[in-house]
């Protein structure tokens, strides 16, 4: 091979792995985001979940307290 289609051998592969990598990085970051979603979801989801709980608690305290202040007037 000549110097020029050396030149232009190098300058494919180059531009072959770094349309690989850009490739890549581009899964990875969609892969990342699905991820970072899935998670808020799962986070937001489980903070629904404990203020409910949180609430129910809340309302079971109140009853239970006017109950036993009945029961004690």
């Amino acid at each position: 091979m000549t110097l020029i289609e050396t030149n232009v051998a190098v300058a494919v592969i180059v531009a072959v792995v770094i349309v690989v990598a850009v490739i890549a990085a581009a899964v990875i970051a969609a892969v990342a985001a699905v991820v970072t979603v899935a998670a808020v979801a799962t986070i937001t989801a489980a903070v629904t979940m404990i203020a409910v709980a949180v609430a129910i608690t809340a309302a079971i305290t109140v009853a239970v307290a006017a109950t036993t202040i009945t029961k004690i007037r």
